[in-house]
């Protein structure tokens, strides 16, 4: 996307303005996120750069705007909605996302030995990427390795639990689930093409698996959660000060563990 607007600008000669002005034209089109996203990977270029190329001084996307992006959803997968799908990975790995408010990544990085049926918790301790940079070949292009399973959260945390003592309904789904797996990964196949099918079949537009990480948090501030144990529940990265001690508090996600699933499946 750079190298349209910018690719004939020397790196040394690039400046924030350029960028900006290059930013604008990204916009059209795309969301304030993807631009984002956009300059967040100019500005690994940059820094790379500067610390291990020693080839300019300053990075100029540092003093480039980063447009407000609006996190607010309005739309929700229903637990009907989730009845209506004929894939039953799809169906489990939804209903998962929704009720732990975990990442896509970490869904498909959890192993069953994450699963402790016996003391009702689920323990995120891995991250599967689909694309990741591991190095640059020596023409200078960035190699990637595809489904690579790294050993951290993608805020950097060893470990999240989450206690499923107040997900019954969860708790059934993945062991049933678990009697027809022979895999070592509970989510082992892309749903995406299946998610693409629910979201036309329940009449929803631009949504995303992440989206249910929303929705769970929505659900929890709706219901007056403090926001500090909404935190430990999505392992939020703003409060890295406090998941170094996140591991610890399964008590604190079976109060947040009931009230997403009183909210799904109404109150038992």
């Amino acid at each position: 996307r750079w190298e349209t607007e910018v690719g004939h600008i020397p790196l040394d000669e690039l400046d924030a303005a350029q960028i900006t002005a290059a930013k604008n034209i990204l916009l059209e089109g795309r969301s304030p996120k993807t631009v984002n996203n956009y300059l967040s990977a100019l500005s690994s270029c940059f820094d790379y750069a500067i610390k291990h190329l020693h080839w300019i001084n300053a990075n100029p996307v540092k003093n480039v705007a980063k447009d407000k992006v609006n996190n607010e959803i309005d739309r929700y997968m229903t637990d009907e909605g989730l009845e209506s799908t004929k894939s039953p990975t799809l169906k489990v790995l939804c209903h998962f996302g929704i009720n732990t408010g975990c990442r896509k990544g970490e869904a498909h990085g959890l192993t069953w030995d994450n699963i402790d049926f016996e003391l009702n918790t689920i323990s995120f301790t891995k991250t599967k990427r689909i694309r990741t940079c591991v190095g640059i070949d020596k023409a200078g292009e960035m190699i990637y390795e595809r489904n690579k399973v790294t050993p951290t959260l993608k805020n950097g945390s060893k470990l999240k639990v989450i206690s499923m003592k107040n997900m019954p309904e969860l708790r059934k789904l993945l062991m049933e689930y678990k009697l027809r797996s022979n895999c070592e990964y509970v989510f082992p196949q892309d749903t995406q093409h299946s998610f693409r099918f629910l979201l036309e079949k329940c009449n929803i537009d631009n949504f995303r698996f992440h989206d249910l990480r929303h929705s769970c948090a929505s659900y929890l501030v709706q219901a007056k959660v403090p926001l500090l144990n909404v935190a430990h529940h999505l392992g939020q990265k703003d409060y890295n000060s406090v998941l170094r001690y996140a591991h610890l508090a399964e008590d604190v996600t079976e109060g947040t563990g009931s009230v997403v699933a009183a909210r799904i499946y109404g109150k038992r």
